[in-house]
Formats: C-alpha cells, structure tokens, sequence
C-alpha cells in the first residue's frame, strides 16, 4: 500500500481525495452537529464540556493540570472553570497536598450534565457513522488515534480535540 495520502496527483499515481480537506470536514460537520444538538441548552460550551470530561477522569486534578491536560492556556483555564462553578457543574476545593491550589471537582448536576451532553454527542457520533460497519468504524477509530497521538495534546481517555468535545458554556 503505498502513493501519496495528501491528494493532488502525480504522473503514475491515481489521484486521491485531500485528506487534510476531508478532515477538516468532517471536524466541522462534527462540529457543527454537536453545537446543534448538545449545545443548543446554552449551559456549558465545547472546551467547559472538555474540562468537566476531564475533572470526571482520573484522580483529583488541579485547573493547571486540567488545562494541561487539554492544551488550554491557564488564564482560558480560569474563565471556564469560573462558568462551570457559576452553573454548579465543578466546585474548587483545597488540595490538601498544597493548599495553595484548588482541585476541580465535579458536583453530582455536573456528573449529570456530563452524561446528557455525552448522550447527545454519542447520538452525533452514531449519525455520523451510520453507514460505516463496525469493521470500518473500528478502522476509522484506529486511523484517527494514530493520527491524533502525533499531536500537541495528550491523548486521553476522556476527549481527543481541539476545543474540548461538546458543553455547557457558550465562548
């Protein structure tokens, strides 16, 4: 399996979709769909669903390690860990290994708000690849990790994205 992945043509190689093109596309229909379906409540934006996801995973984490985490700067950090604590989505409590610091924490309407957004995101996502297989939506997800863990942001369990997957704050 070889030629070029980029698209364009050249002598001898059959010419190829732009793969850059198709995913940008298909990061905007995503988008798009999401910000119709998930977010039209008002409550919670991309990157704050982003956030809630990740003080959902894992051990207690800081709003520095949070942003980290999602390759957000720490004053956008501040911004919409201010919104969701404003909605009582996550609360700031005292790391007790540094009482300097604050843990983000989910509330239980957080919890919840989480799991209702991610239904609607799950809905999405089954839109999207409803005329895929199994096989190839596996295929598609093995793709896309490959391409995603070459990137600036840490892959993680919780979200793979550019503005955190789907929420409750409108930016």
């Amino acid at each position: 399996m070889g030629g070029r992945r980029g698209g364009g043509s050249a002598a001898g190689v059959d010419a190829r979709p732009d793969l850059g093109h198709l995913l940008h596309a298909a990061a905007r229909a995503f988008d798009m769909l999401v910000g119709q379906s998930a977010l039209v409540d008002g409550d919670c934006s991309k990157r704050a669903f982003g956030v809630l996801g990740q003080a959902l995973t894992g051990p207690p984490r800081n709003q520095l390690e949070i942003g980290r985490a999602l390759g957000l700067d720490r004053t956008v950090m501040v911004g919409i860990v201010d919104e969701l604590e404003a909605n009582g989505l996550v609360a700031r409590q005292l790391d007790p290994k540094d009482r300097r610091a604050r843990l983000i924490a989910p509330t239980a309407a957080g919890r919840q708000r989480h799991s209702e957004l991610q239904a609607k995101i799950d809905a999405v996502v089954a839109r999207l690849t409803a005329e895929l297989s199994d096989t190839e939506v596996d295929a598609l997800l093995r793709a896309l990790t490959s391409i995603a863990v070459q990137g600036p942001i840490p892959l993680t369990s919780a979200a793979v994205c550019d503005e955190p997957l789907p929420p409750p704050c409108d930016e």
